[in-house]
């Protein structure tokens, strides 16, 4: 599997004025693909496969999500164990836990300094690709 250094996710945190602008800008100059989720929450897929979604009134998220800024960008790691561990040793700290999702793919979320957030996600099977 190729190592993408790419972002790859970015969650917007809607309702915000930095984050409508975001989406705004986002939903008018790229072409991009709605994927239907849960009340509350856009998610779009970019063309070179990169999700983008929007957090608005309703959506669900970890408390810690959007506690420190409105937009969090996400990277495919290929292990993220180690990379988590890593990036702790270098000072940033784990918000929550690792996370499973449906057996498809493992994220967490790391604080890097007191005003950035990323997270980081690894593919537990090869994801199909729809684009």
């Amino acid at each position: 599997m190729k190592n993408n250094k790419t972002i790859n996710r970015i969650a917007i945190k809607t309702g915000t004025a930095d984050g409508d602008l975001l989406k705004t800008l986002l939903l008018e100059e790229t072409k991009l693909e709605q994927i239907p989720v849960e009340p509350g929450m856009a998610v779009y897929r970019k063309e070179d496969g990169t999700i983008i979604e929007f957090y608005g009134a309703g959506a669900f998220h970890p408390d810690y999500l959007f506690k420190y800024t409105n937009v969090v960008f996400g990277f495919r790691v290929r292990d993220l164990k180690k990379t988590s561990v890593m990036m702790q040793k270098h000072g940033a700290k784990l918000l929550g836990s690792i996370e499973t999702v449906c057996n498809a793919f493992i994220y967490c979320h790391l604080l890097l300094n007191n005003t950035t957030v990323v997270g980081l996600y690894e593919y537990l099977m090869p994801p199909k690709k729809t684009y």
